[in-house]
């Protein structure tokens, strides 16, 4: 689940804590138009961190190893698609930035 978070700079985020990388990384398996491994968000939680003026995402492993995009990049590459459940927006890993977790 994705949460608004705001940090000590005075920036905020929508931010998923606690991935497990292996079971929550998006993987087509030609299953969809989604062409690569992706980070999805909720729709109707990015419509809300919009509305709000948030500009980040961030993804953030169990392990600590991060992704962070801004959301114009979701406007502009994701690919939408419906989970069974909701729609979602998916985003490539290629327009992430990825930082290993630290040791």
């Amino acid at each position: 689940m994705a949460a608004i978070e705001a940090f000590p700079d005075g920036t905020t985020a929508i931010v998923r804590r606690g991935v497990n990388v292996q079971r929550h990384t998006f993987k087509p398996m030609g299953r969809t138009h989604v062409m690569e491994p992706a980070w999805c968000f909720n729709l109707a939680h990015l419509k809300v961190a919009w509305r709000r003026g948030v500009r980040k995402a961030i993804v953030v492993a169990e392990d600590g190893e991060t992704w962070r995009t801004s959301l114009r990049q979701f406007k502009h590459a994701a690919r939408i698609f419906i989970d069974g459940y909701d729609l979602q927006l998916a985003l490539g890993l290629s327009h992430w930035q990825h930082e290993e977790a630290s040791a």
